[in-house]
């Protein structure tokens, strides 16, 4: 086995007299989570659905960072409390896509307003 590879109990420090309490999980939509928990202690919430880069976790609303758990699922350190987190998907690529749409939409409107212009002179 490799150093690297260590289990979720070793990684995260979880023994069962720090899991949290899960109060809500509601999934509105497919690209969004939101969890509400109350940690007994210091410690990290996993999420065993699988990792995938795109996704942003927002913890009582600031954006916080998404770690890996065993390879494939995603955890997030919490302090010891209440806590709302909020998963949305928001691929960079989606972003992307949406500029490069809108400066195309802007350069075809400017075309087609030259191109007007100049058959009219």
């Amino acid at each position: 086995e490799s150093s690297k590879a260590k289990s979720l109990s070793e990684k995260y420090g979880q023994s069962s007299s720090s899991y949290q309490r899960v109060e809500s999980f509601q999934c509105p939509d497919p690209n969004s989570i939101k969890i509400i928990c109350d940690k007994k202690s210091e410690g990290y919430l996993v999420l065993t659905d699988v990792y995938y880069p795109g996704w942003q976790v927002y913890v009582d609303g600031e954006k916080a960072e998404i770690e890996r758990a065993n390879f494939a699922f995603r955890a997030v350190k919490l302090s010891a409390g209440k806590h709302e987190l909020r998963f949305e998907y928001e691929p960079l690529s989606f972003r992307a896509a949406c500029i490069l749409f809108l400066l195309g939409l802007i350069s075809a409107v400017f075309f087609s307003l030259l191109k007007n212009r100049r058959s009219k002179s």
